[in-house]
This record gives structure tokens, sequence and C-alpha cells, in this order.
């Protein structure tokens, strides 16, 4: 007969266990599932230890499930645990915490199928039969060896030590008649009285601090066991050599962690600050360095290094002023041979520039048969900072310099293709400019050349007409030909503004430009019986930039308001300063802008007309030469429009001094 495997799962999704009994219902194995949605609930079930198996999400609404697992673990827990997340494909560092923190296995759920599941369970169980038979025996082990050269002590019912061997006493550092009758507290914190077993478990495995007579305390293991005669055992062994042995083991899974990630993560992203950022942030961890920088050979000169990135305390000066005097670094890029100087005080062409660092490590960065730089790094002599430390930083900084000839190539064919990508920008404006003015010349132009030649004709055909009418058509005439004038002005001023560029010490007095704008162009408002107000400051603004264009930036915004307001309406003029920037702001109340034509608004040859604004003349360039000027002289473009409720155009400029 098939066993039911017992299963409880932890997750405050409740939709997730109902998903799991349908998933596990299609294997060929039988499976009680039971679930519980909090931390709390989840603790208290796991230390019952009453299923087989246990999926534990890593996501508890606003608990860690790794945080439930390990105080289970602290609280003696030893079942089989899966962590379930949903990103364990491509979080490595989750992975690793779900393992240190006792995990049995990992599992992504968006993977999830009744095969992987099932098979993870079965192997879950199994490793955890596994290690709980290690457990045991570990355990059977030690009582074996009880009497060799660990250290035994007994203590009595009230926590004294009755007997102790040659081990402890060569443990701690005192005699057997110093020992006898002291309290087991003196030489093992955390216990005094056989009472507080229950605190480590009776026969359990515990850590504790062993206090000695001339050396610091020790870290040792202790087992605890009551006798018949409510005595208690205890069996103490150093562990301080196994724990150098697992320090070390610990600082090599650490770098190679360090080293696939440096390889996972450079192979992501081709930028070179990003990949300088990694490369001295890795090897300063694996070698515990002080400080570092990374220098790269100069593109002109492959005898210079310019230094690119740095971290740490260099003191007030920047390394780049010690670098030529640093000649141990050149002639490492020179001979593309690494250097490790245990102390920097028995080197004359290199001297440690940071506080307190007395050794250094000098590594050439090569790619392929390129040089492309050298990794400096300076700390003090500790286990860390060793030559086999050095060997392995080594290993980094092959794949950085690849990394970093990989980063600078994508980096000058993106400067090649921005290059290429502006310039055909460049070129296709200028063709759709070269086709409007084409358009201009062909239509715009003569159209009113045709209305001169025909009103020409009627004059020259009505030679006895009155006087006003031929005065009347003249005035059409001048009309058309104005429109002809403005045409060409805006045309010859697009060629004009590909130079435009305000020096520092050019100026223009933005007041005096609204003065003349404003006396060739109020009449126009006056005949549209228009409600023009004007607000300025009593003394005048000067700002950066030239007159000549600042003027015709302010007439066509001005001329803009009064040809697109309709009759009677109102128009205000606002110049303001503030914050070493001047404000100029044109506000009318006519038909705004609809949304969909605003973005195009500034482009040249565009007009966000409507059709009740198609008789108005105009040829699409005012704007986009307001834009080319303000933008020129180091400003910005204002712009604010409501369909039906009126536009806010205008600009800012800096000041030309301070107000």
């Amino acid at each position: 007969m098939m066993h039911t495997t017992h299963v409880l799962i932890i997750d405050d999704d409740a939709s997730y266990p109902v998903l799991t009994r349908r998933i596990l219902s299609r294997t060929d194995q039988t499976f009680v599932v039971d679930w519980v949605d909090n931390y709390d609930d989840g603790l208290q079930r796991l230390r019952e230890a009453a299923h087989d198996v246990y999926l534990l999400d890593y996501n508890l609404g606003s608990a860690d499930g790794l945080e439930l697992l390990q105080q289970a673990r602290a609280d003696g827990f030893n079942g089989p645990v899966i962590l379930m997340t949903s990103n364990t494909k491509h979080d490595h560092a989750l992975n690793v915490r779900a393992l240190q923190a006792g995990a049995t296995d990992y599992i992504d759920k968006v993977d999830i199928t009744p095969q992987l599941l099932q098979r993870a369970i079965q192997q879950a169980i199994a490793r955890s039969r596994i290690e709980a038979d290690v457990r045991e025996n570990e355990m059977l082990y030690r009582a074996l060896i009880a009497e060799s050269p660990d250290g035994i002590a007994v203590t009595d019912v009230g926590g004294r030590l009755t007997i102790v061997n040659q081990s402890l006493c060569d443990l701690t550092g005192y005699s057997a008649d110093e020992l006898i009758g002291q309290p087991i507290s003196r030489i093992l914190s955390g216990f005094s009285t056989p009472s507080n077993l229950s605190d480590h478990g009776d026969g359990m495995l515990t850590q504790a601090r062993l206090s000695c007579r001339y050396l610091p305390p020790r870290d040792v293991d202790v087992s605890a066991r009551r006798t018949r005669d409510r005595r208690v055992q205890f069996v103490v062994r150093d562990i301080s050599e196994r724990q150098r042995l697992l320090q070390s083991q610990a600082r090599h899974i650490e770098r190679l962690q360090i080293l696939g990630q440096v390889d996972e993560e450079l192979n992501q992203r081709l930028e070179l600050s990003f990949v300088l950022t990694m490369a001295l942030d890795a090897a300063m961890r694996l070698s515990a360095a002080r400080s570092g920088l990374i220098a790269l050979v100069d593109a002109k000169d492959d005898e210079a290094l310019d230094v690119q990135h740095v971290v740490g305390d260099f003191g007030i000066h920047h390394p780049a002023d010690y670098m030529p005097h640093m000649t141990l670094i050149y002639d490492v890029l020179r001979q593309k041979r690494g250097c490790f100087v245990a102390d920097v005080g028995t080197v004359d062409n290199y001297t440690a520039v940071t506080a307190r660092a007395n050794a250094c490590m000098i590594m050439p960065l090569q790619s392929y048969e390129k040089q492309v730089g050298v990794m400096v790094l300076e700390g003090n002599r500790s286990p860390d900072f060793t030559r086999e430390t050095f060997d392995f930083v080594g290993l980094v900084a092959n794949r950085v310099a690849v990394a970093i000839e990989h980063a600078q190539l994508y980096r000058n064919e993106k400067q090649r293709y921005a290059e290429l990508e502006k310039l055909y920008e460049q070129v296709s404006q200028l063709e759709h400019i070269k086709t409007m003015m084409i358009r201009v010349a062909a239509h715009d132009i003569r159209n009113p050349l045709t209305v001169i030649l025909n009103y020409v004709d009627l004059i020259r055909m009505m030679p006895d007409a009155p006087h006003d009418k031929i005065m009347g058509y003249v005035d059409l005439i001048e009309r058309a030909a104005n429109h002809v004038s403005t045409i060409t002005h805006d045309i010859l001023s697009l060629e004009q503004l590909e130079s435009l560029q305000a020096d520092d010490d050019s100026r223009a007095n933005v007041s005096a430009a609204l003065r003349d704008v404003l006396d060739k162009l109020g009449d126009q408002a006056t005949q549209k019986e228009l409600d023009l107000q004007v607000n300025t400051p009593q003394r005048d603004l000067w700002v950066r930039g030239v007159q000549t264009y600042l003027t015709q930036a302010v007439a066509n915004l001005v001329s803009n308001a009064i040809k697109y307001t309709p009759r009677g309406g109102h128009i205000k003029i606002k110049l303001t300063h503030d914050d070493g920037w001047a404000t100029f702001k044109v506000i009318d109340d006519g038909a705004g802008i609809p949304s969909e034509k605003q973005k195009k608004l500034f482009t040249p040859f565009y007009r966000a007309i409507s059709d009740g604004q198609r008789g108005i003349d105009g040829t699409g360039l005012g704007l986009y030469l307001v834009k080319s000027i303000i933008e020129g002289f180091g400003g910005d473009i204002i712009f604010h429009s409501v369909p039906d409720e009126g536009c806010t155009f205008g600009f800012w400029l800096p000041l030309w001094a301070m107000y």
C-alpha cells in the first residue's frame, strides 16, 4: 500500500493551496495537504513537526519566510522545507540565503509541474532523512569518543564541577584542583544548573564560550546529558580549528559567488561606468582593501593613464595627482605582470596614499593582447590582504579587462550611432525645410504676387478711376507686398539661426524690445478693438541675447496673439523677473489650440489653425523662429493652451546681471 505523504503549506495566498492540491492530485502518489496562512501559525506547526514536508512561501504578507524558517531551525525544528518563490530563477543571492537559512530545496512557483513538485517533495524528504541519520550518527560518534581528547566534566545537582579530565584542563589552562567545586558557569557561559538544560536540550549539541585562564574565551561545542542520579555530564570540544576552516571555506565560497556574480552582471550591461563600479567593488570585497582605483590607458597615448573610478579615502588629494610619481604602476603596465607589495615601505617607487595603509596590489587589466589599464588596491597586512587573495583577484581583473574593452567598444559605437542619427535628423530637417521653401515659393509667394499684378493691371485699365478707389487698390497691393516681405524675412531668418548663439558678454533689453513691438503693432490691436493690458517692471530688464533677434521673438508672439484673438478679445502681456531669470508671457482668450495639434506647434512650416482661421496670413515659421532664438540664448519656451479658453505663449531668459 502506497504511503500517504502529509504536506503543510505556509502561504498567505489562499489560492495557492487549492492550486497545489490540484497539481499533486495529478501525480501517482497520495498527498494530504494542510494549509496555514500566517507567520505565527506556521511557526507553531513547524515546532509540532507533524507533517512529512513543508512548502514555505518566501513572502508572507508583511513577514519574511526566511525569518520564519530561521526561527524554526533555532527552535530545534529539523524537518524538510521547500522554499517557494516567484523569482529564484533570476535571484541567485536569494537561493543562497534560502539554503543558508536551512531550506532543503527551493522552487520557482512559475515553473511548477506535477512531476517537478512530486520529485522535489520526494527528494526533500529523502534528504531530510539522510540529514537526520547524519545527526544521529554524529551524536553516537561523539558518545563513543567521549573519553578522547575532548574535554569531559561532570557536575552535581547544584551545578558544581565534581569531575574534569585533563583535556578540559588543557583547554582552560586551569588545573583539576582549581576547577573541582567551581560552578560550571565559571568556564561555560549559559550553563549553571541542571534545571536550565531545557534551554539547550538534554543531550543536544550546543555552542558555548569556554573561559580560559591565559587566553581569550574560545568557542566550543558542548553536549550536556543528565545522568540517572541527576548529575550532568558535559562533553566539551574545541572548535577553533573547525571554525577557522569554516571561515576559510566561507571566504572561498563568497569569492566564487562574487566571481560568478561579476561574470553574470558584466555580461548583462555594457556601460563603462557600471563595469568599473562592479569591478572595483568586487575586488575590494575580495581583498578587504581600504581603497582602490581603476586607471585606463589614454586613447591618444598608450603610456599614459587616466584615473576613471576611485573608492576609499585617498586623503585630500585625488589619486590622479600621485600617478605620475608611482613608477611601479607604470612598470606593471609595461611588463603586463601584476605586483603584490606586502610592505610598501620596502619599495622606493611606490608610496601608499591611503590613511594607515601599508600594503598594495597592482594588477594589469589586459584583454587578450591589449592593455586597457591597471587596478590598484591599498590595504593593511591582514589574513585577507595576502598573495593568495592577490592571485584570486587577478582572475577578476582578467574578466574586468575584457568587459572594459567591450564597454569601450560599445560606448564608441554608441557615440558614432548617435552622431549619425543626429546628422540624419539634421539632413532630414534640412530636406524638409528645403521642400517647404519650394512650396512657399511656389504657392505662398505666388498668390500675393498674382494679387499685386492683377491690381496693377486694373489700375492701368482704369486711368480715370476715382482716387479713393485707386488708393484702395494700392492698399491691397501694399498688403500683398508686406505678406511677401514677411515670408522672405522668415525664410532668410532660418539661415541666420543656424549660427545663432549668444556670447556671455552679449546682452539685450527685453523691455525696449517690447516697447518697439507695441509701437509697431499697437494700431492693429486698436483696429480689432482688443483690450491690450501690459504689465512690466519700472526698470528695464537686460538678458543674455542679441537685441534684433530678441525683438523679432517678442514681435512674433505679440503679432500672433493679435492675429488669432477675435475682435473685442483680451490680451495680457506680462514681463517679470525672479531668481536671475526674466519671464515674458503673452496671454489671450482666443480659440486656443487643440491638444492633438500642440505637439508639432514649434516645428517649421506648421500652422495649428482652425477652419475659421484659414484666412489669416502666416507661413508657419513664426513660433519655430521664436523657439530657435530663445533656446539659442540659453532660455526656454513657455506654452499652455486650453481649447476655447485661449493660449499662453512666452519664454524664460537668464538675466544679463542680477536685477
